[in-house]
């Protein structure tokens, strides 16, 4: 960002003139502030790509599984979930944004196909909004259902759609460029008892429930299980960012002491 230094020099500046200690913690500097700042900025970007690979695979599975059972318009169906007026919302917030989109997919179908006129469950998911899809996800009648799909996450039902109702939160907080790194979130995941790999139940940190650290375990845990991150090359750059930023409390963000040998199994 050397384009952006002659800019953070005249804001130094002028803090340093026109402000004084009474405003900020004793010992505070201005590059104490933007170092933080970058490196929130870094791992928002680290963060909204993993929930990015989540999201598409959570799509798909939605998708595969509610066709199979239901037939190609089965999230159209009120009686395949739990309440019907919450369903209708969720449809008519789907239906209008349908409506408006250009995409080539739905101009085609139209041209098309005359009948039925909404558009089959695996064309819905690429148009519908994440937080719709984890709306439509939870609200699934059907508990075996709700089981095929968390199947390829390697988790209980319950515990993906709780994350799957968190990340909606966490996803926002980065599409939206606003302060993640020591959140204390108001909407926190159910932690697992049991995974399909134990060493999931064994990194997490219970005492911190509503903090980060646990969202990037279980983030990690999810792009294995989906097969987009064997290597784990992910993880690893969570690692190096927090070990290159030493002045960042890893603490406020949930991080137990022992967190490397945790974020490492």
């Amino acid at each position: 960002m050397p384009e952006l230094l002659p800019a953070y020099g005249v804001l130094v500046s002028v803090l340093r003139r026109r402000y004084t200690h009474t405003y900020f913690e004793p010992g505070t500097c201005f590059e104490t502030v933007l170092a933080h700042h970058e490196f929130d900025r870094a791992l928002r970007g680290l963060v909204f790509s993993a929930i990015e690979q989540f999201e598409v695979a959570l799509r798909t599975q939605f998708a595969y599984h509610v066709a199979h059972e239901h037939g190609p318009f089965g999230h159209e169906k009120p009686a395949c979930f739990v309440r019907t007026d919450k369903h209708a919302k969720l449809l008519k917030r789907l239906h209008s944004e349908i409506d408006r989109s250009s995409e080539p997919f739905i101009q085609h179908y139209r041209q098309t196909y005359d009948t039925p006129g909404q558009l089959p469950v695996w064309m819905a998911c690429e148009v519908m909004s994440f937080g719709a899809l984890s709306s439509l996800f939870s609200s699934l009648k059907q508990r075996s259902l709700r089981r095929q799909i968390a199947s390829l996450f390697g988790v209980d039902e319950k515990i993906l759609v709780s994350f799957t109702h968190h990340i909606t939160l966490v996803r926002n907080i980065c599409a939206h460029h606003a302060r993640l790194w020591n959140k204390t979130f108001p909407i926190k995941p159910v932690l697992p008892k049991t995974a399909a790999d134990a060493r999931l139940v064994e990194s997490l940190h219970i005492q911190a429930p509503a903090k980060l650290f646990n969202t990037l375990v279980m983030l990690d845990y999810f792009l294995c299980r989906i097969g987009a991150d064997t290597e784990r090359i992910w993880i690893t750059k969570i690692r190096r960012l927090i070990n290159e930023h030493t002045m960042i409390d890893a603490t406020v963000m949930g991080f137990p002491t022992d967190w490397r040998r945790r974020l490492a199994s």
